[in-house]
């Protein structure tokens, strides 16, 4: 998860025109932030439970395959993304990068429900920003749907995905000066993970061949 996460950093700056002193600082405070809260969380809570072991088996067709399979789909989603639009490239990067798991059944169920839980979050933010008018409702909308998103991550990917687009297009909204502009990112949030997610299909389509026992089981 730390190499997905570094690869998704690297993929970021392919949409920044220039790295500033200024910019650098939203990344330092967002992390004093996130171990601010964790610490918090730690004291009032304790700690948190473990997550359940990962299987270290190689997958079918091995580890060499899959790493291919998976570099070949990232970089094919980056120079897509970096195409089509720069500032929207990390969104079908991260898509791919995020459904392609060491396994085919859970990378084809990822594939699926990322794709179903975006066209969720999309429908429930432009029905949000629709209701909701002015900053500050929005605004709180935002701080209610944070807490839920990492408690659906393991069990229900869908809703976590859902959560996530809903917070992204609200936080959107809150920054946008043009509503116009605004509404084609619902549009391009949909197509993006569309994108990212069918290259992650082919993906794992070469990893893990049909004839592979684990794919006919």
């Amino acid at each position: 998860m730390g190499a997905r996460l570094s690869a998704m950093a690297l993929v970021v700056t392919s949409g920044t025109p220039e790295l500033s002193l200024e910019i650098l600082w939203y990344v330092v405070l967002a992390f004093a932030v996130t171990v601010v809260v964790r610490l918090a969380d730690h004291a009032l809570f304790g700690p948190m439970s473990p997550q359940a072991a990962v299987s270290r088996n190689a997958p079918a067709g091995g580890w060499t395959r899959f790493a291919t399979a998976y570099t070949a789909a990232a970089v094919a989603s980056l120079w897509l993304g970096v195409t089509l639009d720069p500032s929207r490239a990390l969104w079908v990067v991260v898509t791919t990068l995020m459904v392609m798991q060491s396994d085919a059944r859970t990378s084809y169920v990822r594939i699926v429900q990322r794709t179903a839980g975006t066209v969720v979050g999309v429908v429930i933010a432009y029905v949000v920003t629709i209701w909701l008018n002015g900053a500050w409702p929005i605004a709180a909308a935002v701080l209610l749907i944070a807490p839920l998103i990492p408690h659906h991550v393991q069990q229900r990917y869908w809703l976590h995905t859902a959560l996530i687009a809903v917070l992204v297009l609200l936080a959107y909204h809150l920054a946008a000066t043009n509503l116009h502009i605004l509404r084609g990112l619902f549009t391009e949030r949909l197509e993006d993970v569309a994108l990212g997610a069918g290259i992650a299909l082919i993906g794992t389509m070469i990893a893990f061949p049909r004839t592979s026992p684990d794919d006919t089981a």
